[in-house]
């Protein structure tokens, strides 16, 4: 079985990207939007952020297509074109940050870049899911990662740059949308079937990188966090499950997720299984991190050593039944 890597925004950030909602909404290509055409759907949400300081887009997108589904919309009103600008403006943002890595660089000490360096040693160890939209294979070049190895193999989950198909919305389970069905991913036309939730239910190790388990990706996770808080049955494997998160603060919010998917059973999860807790802000915790590297290395070098051996014998054995 191999382990499994779901990547989130954080990781990004770790890396020293500014790819937060924060920066895209302070960033030139919002303000040009903001000034350039009349969005409502983006006035909304910039008024929000200017509030409270802090937005999630696609919760905010959800939470406008609710309230907005439970009036009269003007008709001369086009939102689906505003939601499409709206999408189009964080590409060419998140475009332009990822095309400027040669200039800004990375934070090559940081434990994203750690992570995707073991994952560059060992690609077949690992099942990569990366729920933003920039190509690990830009990072892994600029760190010099790619010089003697092959391109990583990933998944993104919600589109890609490069490809142009990035996807921003929510989950299918926000009832009576009437006319802002546009917005779920599913009905996305880049959308593409991921097996996240398959991975998860067969894996003996997850890495969770910068990913809040937030309520628009909530039921990639809602099934696997469930089956491990029940009470253990003889098939039942303990699963290690490692959250990387920025500090105490989200931390407590990935907590909160866990019990809302668990059924207030977060102690059986925490008792059934190898959980650990990350956060990059903490000089002290980062040994921690560390740690869990070195061990997977040594794991996967005993791992590839056993396979050599099994493998050399097949083939004395085959020599030795071979005939005259």
């Amino acid at each position: 079985m191999k382990t499994v890597v779901i990547i989130g925004n954080g990781f990004d950030l770790d890396l020293g990207l500014k790819t937060s909602y924060r920066d895209f909404v302070m960033s030139q290509e919002c303000k040009k939007l903001r000034h350039g055409n009349r969005n409502n759907l983006l006035s909304m949400i910039l008024d929000k952020f200017y509030l409270q300081n802090w937005i999630d887009l696609e919760e905010e997108l959800k939470e406008l297509a609710q309230r907005l589904n439970t009036v009269t919309l003007p008709k001369h009103k086009d939102f689906k074109a505003e939601y499409l600008g709206i999408t189009k403006c964080l590409y060419d943002y998140l475009k332009r940050i990822q095309d400027s890595v040669k200039e800004s660089g990375l934070r090559e000490i940081s434990c994203a870049a750690k992570l995707l360096e073991l994952m560059y040693d060992y690609p077949s160890e690992f099942e990569i899911f990366n729920f933003n939209y920039t190509d690990l294979n830009v990072f892994g070049r600029f760190l010099g990662y790619l010089s003697d190895k092959e391109e990583l193999r990933f998944r993104n989950v919600h589109g890609t740059l490069d490809s142009g198909s990035i996807i921003v919305g929510f989950e299918d389970d926000v009832p009576n949308l009437k006319g802002f069905h546009y917005m779920i991913k599913t009905f996305n036309d880049n959308y593409s079937t991921s097996h996240v939730r398959e991975s998860l239910m067969n894996t003996h190790e997850v890495i969770i990188f910068g990913h809040s388990l937030g309520s628009t990706d909530y039921p990639y996770f809602s099934e696997f966090f469930a089956s491990k808080s029940v009470p253990c049955q003889e098939s039942d494997m303990p699963v290690r499950i490692t959250f990387v998160t920025a500090n105490e603060n989200s931390k407590l919010s990935i907590l909160k997720q866990l019990k809302n998917m668990n059924g207030n059973r977060t102690n059986i999860l925490l008792d059934r299984n190898d959980i650990t807790f990350v956060t990059t802000n903490n000089w002290m915790a980062i040994p921690q991190f560390h740690h869990l590297l070195r061990r997977l290395k040594v794991e996967f070098d005993a791992k590839l050593l056993l396979q050599k051996w099994e493998n050399e014998d097949a083939m004395r054995t085959l020599s030795a039944n071979k005939p005259n």
